[in-house]
């Protein structure tokens, strides 16, 4: 999460471009698989990447509107896993109560929880899609 991608293709990927594109590794299975032109595998699982080959080629395709990341930085130790959703502007913790969401452009150091009762009617929305999504990962 928030690691810069360097990709170096001379004559496919446009040199000095930049893309604010979310990518998690789940999307690179299908980016080399369309890179490579090659059906993605049937036997391997769920996939739910998406490729991201489009973006590096700078021409228009589907892009993912967020990230899941599920973070256990020592399995060992007695702190929970930090579960969290985000797209470019926004991150929700799988708190008991969903309510550590962020502005994270606004607020880059999450110092400041947004006011759930204060929310816009995007804000709102966007969380309650967020919601679904962190739950559907623990079934």
């Amino acid at each position: 999460i928030r690691i810069p991608l360097v990709a170096f293709w001379p004559a496919k990927i446009p040199a000095g471009q930049v893309s604010n594109t979310l990518i998690d590794f789940t999307d690179f299975m299908p980016t080399l698989a369309d890179v490579a032109k090659i059906p993605l595998p049937t036997t391997y699982g769920i996939l739910d990447g998406t490729s991201f080959y489009d973006d590096m080629r700078n021409i228009p395709g589907t892009d993912r509107s967020w990230s899941y990341c599920y973070w256990d930085n020592d399995p060992n130790d007695a702190k929970p896993p930090k579960i969290y959703i985000n797209d470019t502007m926004y991150k929700l913790y799988d708190t008991p109560l969903y309510d550590s969401f962020y502005n994270v452009k606004l607020d880059e150091k999450e110092l400041n929880k947004l006011i759930i009762d204060s929310l816009s009617s995007y804000e709102q929305a966007l969380r309650d899609t967020f919601i679904q999504v962190l739950q559907s990962m623990h079934n």
